[in-house]
């Protein structure tokens, strides 16, 4: 186990990640850099991966997917534009919640949460109960 620093965040029901395009790949010994150019990765049902969370999801209702990516890559975008003005850190991972019951323990968390998350190694899982 072990967090990610950000406190407990929620078993997801769908999990995406940024990845940069095919042409672009690189392993994933690129710790902490946000692609400059990203896509929605993969998703994954009921997946969960390790990052601080970087927007609390509970006060952020995304209508889909897509939205809660490019929510993401805005972040990201933006924490690279202050750069270390801040202690902004960029969103590598997010986690939306589709399922029409809810997520989580108790599905206390309703569709549409979108949690976006910032991880040096944004592809390591988590292992979850």
């Amino acid at each position: 186990g072990g967090g990610g620093g950000g406190g407990a965040a929620p078993p997801a029901v769908k999990e995406r990640q940024q990845q940069q395009p095919a042409q672009q790949q690189q392993p994933a010994q690129q710790h902490g850099k946000t692609p400059a150019m990203s896509t929605c990765g993969e998703s994954e049902a009921h997946g969960e991966y390790e990052g601080e969370v970087v927007v609390w999801g509970a006060n952020n209702i995304a209508g889909s997917a897509a939205e809660c990516c490019a929510q993401c890559e805005a972040n990201a975008k933006l924490a690279r534009t202050i750069g270390d003005k801040s202690n902004a850190k960029p969103c590598t991972t997010w986690v939306w919640c589709a399922d029409e019951g809810g997520c989580g323990a108790e599905s206390s968390h309703p569709k549409g949460e979108c949690w976006l998350k910032h991880h040096v190694t944004p592809w390591r899982k988590e292992a979850r109960a």
